[in-house]
């Protein structure tokens, strides 16, 4: 089963992923192996439509590895690699495997001597989501605003005549983001 799995991948993550395999060409033949292998399954899925149960880079994960406790790890670049304080360095075959994987999903890593089977728990943090949240949170509501014309009840004048194409009576009305000060064109 493991290798019918697709993982996604951000264009972000693939293009770190490219660079990594061209600074390692040669050096690590596993590394490179996971590298080239990754980049040939990977999905490409833009940020703001990947699941936040997909491990990227920079998310913290519950992982396991074999029939161990679990671990939690945040999958990192190797310039933010810090050992001993839960990274995960994408620079490792591990690492590389992990990524774009989803929540239930296991792969096997081959350490040359040994293959241990990954498998992903649980996406802890994940930060394409946690931006996502952001923008919903803070994205301005819109709300219609009525123009001075149609709020003193001109009926058919120039300002309600041109905005609501010649009928007579309609309202003028402009969507305005309730955080914007400006009234706009139509109070003008």
């Amino acid at each position: 089963m493991p290798d019918a799995i697709f993982p996604k991948v951000t264009p972000r993550d693939f293009s770190i992923l490219e660079n990594l395999l061209e600074a390692r060409l040669g050096s690590d033949e596993l590394l490179v192996a996971a590298l080239r292998r990754k980049l040939r399954e990977a999905q490409l899925v833009f940020s703001e439509d990947l699941p936040a149960d997909v491990a990227t880079i920079d998310s913290r994960i519950l992982l396991r590895v074999d029939e161990r406790l679990p671990e939690e790890r945040t999958l990192v670049t190797p310039a933010h690699y810090i050992p001993g304080v839960g990274h995960q360095s994408i620079a490792t075959p591990r690492g590389v495997m992990l990524l774009g994987l989803t929540e239930g999903e296991s792969v096997d890593v081959d350490h040359l001597d040994r293959i241990e089977r990954v498998e992903v728990l649980k996406v802890l943090y994940q930060p394409e989501a946690e931006r996502q949240r952001w923008a919903r949170m803070t994205r301005p509501h819109l709300v219609p605003v009525r123009s001075a014309a149609s709020k003193s009840g001109a009926a058919g004048g120039v300002t309600g005549g041109i905005a609501s194409g010649g009928r007579p009576g309609a309202a003028n009305t402009t969507l305005m983001s309730s955080h914007d000060d400006d009234p706009g064109p139509a109070a003008a």
